[in-house]
């Protein structure tokens, strides 16, 4: 909704088993969703209304409601108006028999369920997943036009405060109605699993492979002596390596933690390589995923393709390609990548909204693979060998919700939902028998050729874990999947429309302000702040301007970046004020520059470098102006950053002419689990600045306050007051030690604050200063030397 309502859509069918992985239409259950929040969000009424007219845009109430109301009444009606959508999806019922089995529902709170970032199973999943829960029992207790009501009460109304109106349409609150209906998912969980186990449902996690995380893709190496495994810890994927030991898989001595960026598929390419997917993020402006290979003997990692948007790779029967899936433009197509030309070729394309994922490979050069139609339904294919485009669908009765496809002697392995619980079966000639009967779900299954096994991952209330069975006959049962009334089912025009420009300019005028309020040294800030953009972002813009009662004078300033041509244009004017703290010496700076900026000749989305000129005015008792070219780099990688550039400011009249010179170096890294260590360092040279103008425009130290303040600079010292020590040269370094601590997970109903968890620091910082340093005591600055 800011600066306008606006949806952004990126045509790249999910990947991974996930709850949006079981569509149908998906661009319709996608735009409903994200309209919903439009809707949602916009509504402004009653003293909101001449608030609007003052800041714009910025004053929607409805956006500061729960994330679990947000998010749960649009995963709700993306459900209602289609055929299918997450609360339909086989991995939320198999989800809340997982809490149930665990009995995890009590951890669960109306104030839990708003957060995304704890790292307890479900995850970031949470506000989706009972929100959704919450909603559908909520529309279920009234009518689906109780949604409007509270939709329009909330937007006259004090943000936050929302137990009144829901009160009011539920004759409960939030926390109340999420309490009873904890009890009748439980209920109704508890039901299906008497239902499972009354078929002979298999032991749940007998014997589970002893490996910490959750487990997101694992293979078998054919002879069935190597494992290599996918799993993420907090947030962190990790690829790891076994060897079998005495019928047991030991990850103790093997090539363990490889850092990769959540694979789809991890594959054995032959005795010490495996092939695997992941995100490639060092294209400038896009994530793709992209085919990696990874040698565990000699511990090197290689990049085979670069944009390719890969995933669910596997090796040929011969090793000598890979065949994998690819994002086509709103779609998908199977494709093979030569390992000796490193050439791709396209073998099959799903059309518009269609998904191939999957593939395996048979000796023969027989492709398989898994296709998902608009309508839900996932089947295999079959490609024979030298055949492009032709792929004949091979049709099991009753199975037609596939997500999972795997050689097996004779057959396949596959994992199958149609009939409520997703299971695996094994399948030969055409006739599929289960082979897990799970409580909760099975992900993926693998043959284990040496003990005669059927390897999977199974959901617990810890994630997926892997487990192990003798192969045997099961017969699980039909559970009925979540069941919505019947609301006007809706269709997508799928059809794709002639691509038009369009004329930016009428996007970027101003829709809002923001007003802020800072305390700094000795008194406050007020400021305001707006922006625009284009909806692709080739322009934007940013105005601000603030009063502080220090100085008791106004700064303001404007940027406007251009990112239509392959080199950025920046634009900008400031006028500011600054105060030393530490002296009380104020002064006004005015500054006006053009900058170019780019990726070239890298094309790394980490490194960019500028190029341009700028012009400064600092006035204290007495004005000094410079002017000058400037030129810089800077490298932002994930874990590290480096930037480097030089002004060198040129003889004019009335114009002071030196050089300066700034680098900083700064990363942190983990030491321990739940340890961290973060360094930076700084510095700063302009050796040919007057010595008396050191004060006015040298470096200087930024105390306590250093998010905001009238002091500009980057240079940390906390305990002194910004501006105690100035200079021509200025070397600093900061360092933190941060201890993890307990994880307190802990709200208040549905006041708007969560604790999360309790962190230590230890911090350390050092500057040393070629100018000036203030003494209190003789209310002056001292000459100060680098030493």
């Amino acid at each position: 909704f800011l600066p306008y309502p606006q949806i952004t859509v990126f045509p790249a069918l999910p990947s991974g088993l996930t709850t949006i992985e079981e569509y149908g239409d998906w661009a319709l259950e996608m735009m409903m969703h994200e309209y919903t929040h439009i809707l949602n969000m916009y509504p402004a009424h009653s003293f909101y209304r001449p608030l609007n007219w003052i800041f714009g845009n910025l004053i929607r109430p409805n956006a500061v409601l729960p994330s679990w109301y947000l998010e749960g009444l649009a995963v709700d009606f993306e459900s209602r108006f289609t055929s299918h959508g997450r609360l339909r999806s086989s991995l939320s019922s198999a989800s809340m028999r997982a809490l149930t089995l665990s009995d995890r529902w009590d951890n669960e709170t109306i104030a839990h369920i708003n957060e995304s970032g704890l790292s307890s199973w479900p995850k970031g999943a949470r506000p989706y997943l009972f929100g959704g829960w919450w909603w559908s029992g909520a529309i279920q207790n009234t009518s689906i036009e109780s949604v409007y009501t509270l939709n329009q009460n909330f937007s006259r109304r004090l943000p936050f405060f929302i137990n009144g109106p829901i009160r009011g349409a539920l004759k409960s609150s939030p926390s109340e109605f999420f309490d009873n209906l904890k009890t009748e998912l439980s209920f109704n969980a508890q039901a299906q699993i008497d239902q499972i186990r009354a078929s002979q449902a298999h032991a749940p996690l007998e014997q589970r492979v002893n490996l910490e995380g959750e487990i997101t893709a694992f293979d078998i190496h054919p002879k069935g002596d190597l494992l290599a495994v996918c799993s993420n810890i907090n947030g962190q994927s990790r690829l790891v390596f076994a060897r079998r030991q005495e019928g047991t898989w030991n990850f103790d001595n093997a090539e363990n933690g490889l850092k990769v960026a959540n694979p789809t598929r991890v594959s054995w390419l032959d005795d010490t390589r495996v092939v695997f997917d992941q995100f490639s993020r060092t294209a400038p402006y896009t994530e793709y995923r992209d085919l990696f290979v990874y040698d565990f003997k000699l511990k090197r990692r290689i990049q085979l393709t670069n944009g390719a948007r890969a995933f669910d790779p596997v090796a040929s029967s011969n090793s000598d390609a890979i065949i994998f899936a690819q994002h086509d433009n709103g779609g998908t197509k199977l494709s093979r990548y030569h390992l000796a030309t490193g050439k791709i070729t396209t073998l099959v394309r799903s059309g518009l909204l269609r998904k191939i994922s999957s593939p395996i490979v048979h000796s023969s050069g027989q492709i398989d693979f898994l296709a998902r139609d608009t309508k839900g339904r996932a089947r295999i294919y079959s490609l024979l060998p030298n055949k492009r485009g032709k792929a004949h669908r091979r049709p099991i009765e009753g199975f037609t919700d596939i997500s999972s496809l795997r050689n097996a002697p004779g057959g396949w392995l596959i994992t199958d939902a149609t009939h409520g619980i997703r299971n695996a079966y094994y399948v030969r000639n055409d006739e599929a028998l289960a082979v897990t009967n799970t409580e909760t779900e099975v992900a993926d299954a693998q043959w284990d050729p040496v003990q005669k096994k059927v390897l999977f991952t199974e959901l617990t209330a810890d994630g997926y874990k892997l487990n192990s069975l003798i192969r045997k006959q099961f017969h699980p049962p039909k559970i009925q999947k979540t069941s919505l009334p019947k609301a006007e089912r809706l269709s997508a025009n799928t059809e794709i429309g002639p691509a038009e420009s369009y004329f930016p300019l009428g996007y970027m005028w101003p829709r809002y302000w923001i007003p802020f309020v800072f305390q700094v040294d000795s008194g406050f800030i007020f400021q305001g702040l707006t922006s625009g953009s284009d909806p692709i972002g080739r322009n934007e813009y940013s105005l601000s301007a603030s009063y502080d009662t220090v100085t008791e004078d106004f700064s303001y300033g404007i940027n406007y970046t251009n990112r239509s041509t392959p080199l950025f244009t920046d634009l900008f004017y400031s006028k500011a004020q600054s105060y030393l703290g530490a002296s009380g010496l104020e002064n006004e700076s005015q500054s006006a520059g053009l900058m170019e900026s780019s990726h070239w000749p890298f094309n790394h989305r980490y490194i960019k470098w500028q190029l341009g000129g700028a012009w400064y005015e600092t006035t204290t008792s007495i004005v000094r102006k410079r002017i000058g070219p400037t030129a810089g780099i800077h490298m932002g990688f994930p874990n590290w950053q480096f930037a480097l550039s030089h002004t060198e400011y040129l003889r004019e009249q009335d114009y002071l002419d030196y050089g300066r010179t700034r680098a900083a170096l700064g990363g942190s890294f983990n030491v321990a689990r739940r340890q961290k260590i973060a360094i930076q360092t700084r510095a700063s040279l302009a050796p040919q600045m007057p010595l008396s103008s050191v004060v006015a425009l040298g470096e200087r130290n930024l105390g306590g306050q250093y998010l905001i303040n009238l002091a500009d600079s980057d240079f940390l010292l906390r305990g002194y007051p910004s501006g105690t020590f100035v200079g021509r040269k200025a070397l600093n370094a900061n360092l933190e030690y941060v201890i993890a601590g307990p994880e307190i997970a802990k709200g208040f109903d549905t006041f708007p604050m969560f604790l999360r968890q309790l962190d230590f620091a230890l911090f350390a910082d050092t500057m040393a200063v070629d100018g000036a340093a203030y003494v209190a005591s003789d209310e002056g600055y001292y000459t100060s030397q680098l030493s």
